[in-house]
């Protein structure tokens, strides 16, 4: 999700699968889950959804070139989360689910109904990532409807593939409704605290508008870190947990289905660097009774 990302549920006693679905779906079709771990293939793009976790699983990716029915297996090792202190596993995989499951009903209104917050958060920072390059692998880590994406191909910013991530299907389906049909587009339904991909896949994450619904916010900065090739860019944008901002924050945590860890941005400014990254740009500011923060953090080299 954009807005706010929300978490799949995993078990944490199963290996994990993602493996082929026998269906094709129409890029106005709806997304339904057949069982969990199964494979979507819409047109020329891959939507993948993860199972349980474990430490090692197979991945199997379907190829987008449509002459071709080749698949590629890759055995890779992910590191399960390590619980939060003050969740323990099956109590983030419950507060992921009412997140998951609000996001879904909310998927066909989300664009309409928060037209002016998601214009002004895509616009601070769309100017914060600047130029990318046509080398760039960008992953958006919680992508919700797609609006990034959009935003990145309306304005022609390069970049060698996009992965659109979000655990809500039905986030997703709204994503590849409004996106174009693309070869460098990939679309993938995982929870951000335990992602299958490989080390240093990727030069920019994005996180936008979704750090204060990631159940295991550590685990999430350390994925990051993995996740990133040396020199790679983590891009951040949140609510900020200071001043006046306490109160609306506190009235949503307390009224919202959602799970809600709103965090300062003095939180990131002492845990990036504890996670191998350097800030290169950290900003805050208020827009009506919302406090943001934005950070362009660098993954150090060696």
């Amino acid at each position: 999700m954009n807005f706010s990302p929300n978490n799949d549920s995993p078990t944490n006693d199963s290996p994990t699968k993602e493996i082929s679905a026998n269906r094709f779906l129409t890029r106005n079709s709806p997304l339904e889950r057949t069982h969990s771990g199964d494979e979507y293939i819409a047109d020329r793009t891959t939507i993948t959804t993860r199972a349980q976790t474990t430490s090692t699983h197979n991945h199997i990716h379907t190829t987008h070139n449509p002459n071709s029915n080749h698949n590629h297996n890759h055995n890779h090792t992910t590191h399960t989360a390590t619980q939060n202190l003050t969740l323990d596993f099956e109590e983030q995989m419950e507060l992921s689910d009412k997140t998951i499951h609000f996001y879904n009903r909310l998927s066909p209104y989300y664009d309409r109904g928060y037209r002016s917050y998601l214009s002004h958060t895509h616009d601070k920072f769309i100017e914060m990532l600047g130029e990318t390059h046509p080398e760039d692998r960008i992953l958006d880590l919680s992508a919700g409807t797609g609006i990034l994406a959009e935003r990145l191909i309306q304005e022609r910013k390069p970049f060698a593939h996009l992965t659109v991530n979000d655990p809500s299907l039905g986030m997703l389906n709204s994503a590849m409704t409004k996106l174009p049909s693309r070869s460098d587009l990939t679309y993938t339904q995982h929870k951000a605290e335990e992602l299958p991909f490989h080390q240093g896949q990727f030069d920019i994450i994005c996180s936008l508008n979704s750090f204060h619904y990631y159940t295991d916010q550590e685990a999430v900065l350390r994925n990051v870190s993995q996740l990133l090739s040396p020199g790679g860019r983590f891009l951040l944008l949140d609510w900020n947990l200071q001043g006046f901002f306490r109160i609306p924050n506190r009235i949503i945590k307390t009224f919202s289905p959602e799970y809600i860890d709103t965090k300062p941005v003095t939180y990131h400014e002492e845990m990036l660097p504890r996670h191998g990254f350097s800030i290169r740009h950290c900003e805050t500011w208020t827009r009506r009774y919302w406090n943001f923060y934005r950070v362009d953090a660098r993954k150090r080299l060696g």
